[in-house]
């Protein structure tokens, strides 16, 4: 034995003792439980993350849709956002081009766009620049967005107001399937949206966020429009099987 040094003596437990051990977690509706201690995070996100569902109809005033975020921020952790971010270059112009966007945006109160290449980040073309309410890629980048390969670009561009994808960002997002991520900038939220299934007709699209649209806006009177908008958005998202998320700036 040595004085004064940190040893300490631990019990030794044989497989057949803590095989049946549980440990504390969190299920899809933020409830504590109980799950086995060898569950690893893939595991748990297979059982209960896709469960993480937003049940719109359940939801009746700003207090609990606030609740409801804060346990969607504590299971969803920018899944897509990790994706992109997995590259060091990619991130750097990720957030290069977001900035130069919300740059533009202060000087100009318009939209603007960049569009970046899914493997490095670097921008493609220019940023362009639209009107208060609408910005399209320039006529070479639509070139580009009907040539390409699936999944080659990210397309980013602001909205003033904090509002999520409008009916026509989403309408680009399915006719361009060359186009892998999309993110929208607000003043103070982040907008990403990653659609695996796009096999849907636009027209049949059109109808189902305006019915979507017509049930929140009779469901959530006293929302405003950017609230609303995350909504129908998140409603959308979730029939279509897509990934939509949403992060505080």
């Amino acid at each position: 034995m040595h004085p004064n040094d940190r040893c300490t003596t631990v019990a030794v437990f044989d497989d057949d003792v803590t095989e049946e051990l549980q440990r504390r977690a969190k299920d899809e509706n933020g409830n504590t439980i109980f799950v086995p201690q060898d569950m690893n995070y893939e595991q748990w996100s297979k059982e209960y993350k896709s469960k993480l569902i937003l049940e719109q109809g359940n939801i009746k005033n700003k207090k609990e849709k606030l609740n409801f975020q804060e346990n969607i921020n504590d299971f969803v952790k920018n899944t897509i956002k990790i994706k992109l971010y997995s590259s060091r270059q990619r991130a750097n112009n990720i957030s290069k081009y977001q900035n130069a966007i919300m740059k533009k945006y202060k000087n100009n109160e318009k939209e603007n766009l960049a569009m970046l290449d899914i493997k490095t980040g670097k921008l493609i073309g220019k940023i362009t620049t639209g009107t208060k309410t609408t910005v399209n890629p320039s006529i070479s980048n639509i070139a580009r967005l009907y040539k390409n390969k699936d999944n080659s670009f990210i397309l980013i561009h602001n909205h003033p107001e904090n509002y999520s994808f409008s009916l026509t960002d989403i309408k680009t997002y399915v006719k361009f399937k060359s186009i892998d991520t999309m993110i929208v900038k607000s003043p103070n939220y982040t907008f990403y949206l990653e659609a695996p299934n796009r096999n849907i007709k636009i027209e049949d699209l059109k109808q189902k966020y305006n019915k979507i649209e017509k049930i929140i806006n009779k469901q959530y009177k006293s929302f405003n429009g950017a609230e609303k908008r995350d909504l129908i958005i998140s409603k959308l998202s979730k029939d279509m099987g897509w990934i939509y998320e949403k992060e505080k700036n």
